[in-house]
C-alpha cells in the first residue's frame, strides 16, 4: 500500500523539485548579472546592454547578491591576474556562443572537480564577470547574455542540488558572514573551504590549472 502511494507521489515530488532547481538556477542568473555590473562599473567599462530583471527582487536576494559581491571583489582584489585578460590567457577570441559555451563547461567541469562549495560558486561568478569584459573589450557585447544564460545551465545542471542540499542561497550568507576585507586571504580561504588543504596556493594553482586546461582544449577547437 505505502508502495503504491509512494510511486502515485513520485511524478508530483519530482517535478516540485524540478520547479526548486529552476528557481535556484534562475536565482543564479539574477546575482550573476548584478555581479557583471557590478564589475563593469568597477573597471569603467560602458556597454549599452540591457536587460530583463524582475519588477520586484525581495531583501533577501538583494542581501544575497550584495555578499556575492562583497566576496568576488575580495577573490579578484587576492588575484587579479585570474580574473583580468581571461581570453588572452586562454589565446582565444571570444568571436561566438560555441566557444563561450565550451570554456564555461570546461572551466566548471575542473573547478568543481574535486566538489562544490560557496567560494567556488563565487568564483565561477567572478570568471564570468571576466569573461562578459572581454567580450565587450573584444566588440561582441551581445555574448554577455550568453555568459550569464551559460551560468544559469551550469547552475541547473550541476550546482542545483547541492545548492538545495545546503538550504538555498541564503546559506551562502551565512557561510560569508564574518569576511570583510581586512582579514587575511588566510582566513577568508578557509571561510569558503571544505578542508583545511585548500589554502592560498592550492586555489591559486588550482585556477591556473583551469585556465591551463581550457587553453589546450581551445587550442584543439581553433585547429580543428
Amino acid at each position: 500500500m505505502l508502495k503504491s502511494v509512494t510511486k502515485k507521489l513520485k511524478p508530483f515530488i519530482e517535478a516540485k523539485l524540478n520547479e526548486e532547481y529552476v528557481s535556484i538556477a534562475n536565482d543564479a542568473n539574477l546575482y550573476c548579472l548584478d555581479y557583471i555590473e557590478e564589475r563593469l562599473k568597477r573597471s569603467n567599462i560602458e556597454s549599452d546592454l540591457e536587460f530583463i530583471r524582475p519588477q520586484a527582487v525581495s531583501e533577501k536576494i538583494t542581501s544575497i547578491s550584495a555578499k556575492i559581491i562583497e566576496v568576488g571583489e575580495l577573490l579578484e582584489t587576492c588575484y587579479p591576474h585570474l580574473y583580468n585578460n581571461v581570453s588572452k590567457q586562454l589565446k582565444v577570441k571570444l568571436r561566438s556562443e560555441v566557444i563561450v559555451g565550451d570554456i564555461f563547461r570546461n572551466f566548471g567541469r575542473e573547478l568543481f572537480r574535486e566538489g562544490v562549495t560557496w567560494g567556488r560558486i563565487i568564483a565561477l561568478f567572478a570568471f564570468a564577470a571576466a569573461v562578459s569584459a572581454d567580450c565587450i573589450h573584444q566588440g561582441r557585447p551581445e555574448l554577455v547574455k550568453t555568459v550569464l544564460n551559460c551560468v544559469r545551465l551550469y547552475v541547473l545542471d550541476h550546482l542545483a542540488v547541492w545548492i538545495r542540499s545546503q538550504g538555498g542561497w541564503i546559506d551562502l550568507t551565512e557561510k560569508f558572514k564574518c569576511i570583510e576585507k581586512r582579514y587575511t586571504m588566510t582566513f577568508f580561504i578557509r571561510s569558503f573551504s571544505q578542508s583545511s588543504s585548500w589554502l592560498v596556493n592550492t586555489m591559486k594553482d588550482k585556477l591556473l590549472s583551469v585556465l591551463d586546461k581550457i587553453g589546450e582544449y581551445i587550442g584543439l577547437i581553433n585547429s580543428g
